[in-house]
């Protein structure tokens, strides 16, 4: 893995761990390795920019999750698979770890703009799979449904307990397809 890449999986983690203010270039650069110069070289707008390209890396990796996960599945499978995924992340961890994509949606307006584009694009997957599927009101259901798992992973985590999400994935399922 080359230094971008090293970049990006650095911050993806630390966003997840720190979030993003709390999250400094000199810990960019120490956890991933990389000497000063790879940042600006490889994201000219510096901190900003890394973020920003973390942001889209780890939705677009959670975005082929929901697409695999809905295209052989029906919905209410699919969601009971996306909070299984989580599970490891949140269940009886010390250091729990959030969602990078909620972290960036509470930093500066650049990057609430890279997190609001990717819950967008998990929004229209998971639209797309409730239309297959025969749903109604189809974007507005993904719209609750990202909302809901967001909002339940946030509660999991200062809990420290599956619990929200479990409950989450209970009353989605009441909604959805089978």
């Amino acid at each position: 893995m080359g230094p971008r890449d090293r970049l990006i999986a650095s911050t993806i983690a630390l966003m997840r761990e720190r979030g993003v203010a709390a999250t400094g270039v000199a810990d960019l650069l120490a956890h991933s390795g990389t000497a000063r110069g790879s940042i600006y070289q490889h994201f000219p707008g510096g901190k900003t920019d890394l973020v920003i390209a973390a942001t889209h890396a780890a939705g677009d990796y959670v975005l082929r999750l929901i697409e695999r996960v809905t295209a052989d599945q029906s919905p209410a499978e699919a969601i009971s698979a996306l909070v299984e995924w989580w599970r490891p992340a949140l269940a009886g961890s010390g250091d729990a770890a959030s969602c990078p994509i909620a972290a960036a949606a509470v930093a500066d307006e650049r990057v609430r703009a890279a997190a609001a584009e990717v819950f967008a694009s998990w929004e229209n997957a998971l639209a797309g799979a409730l239309e297959r599927a025969g749903a109604r009101d189809c974007a507005s259901l993904a719209g609750f449904i990202v909302a809901a798992l967001e909002g339940a992973v946030l509660q999991s985590q200062a809990a420290g307990s599956m619990r929200p999400l479990e409950n989450a994935r209970d009353n989605l399922l009441r909604l959805l397809p089978r």
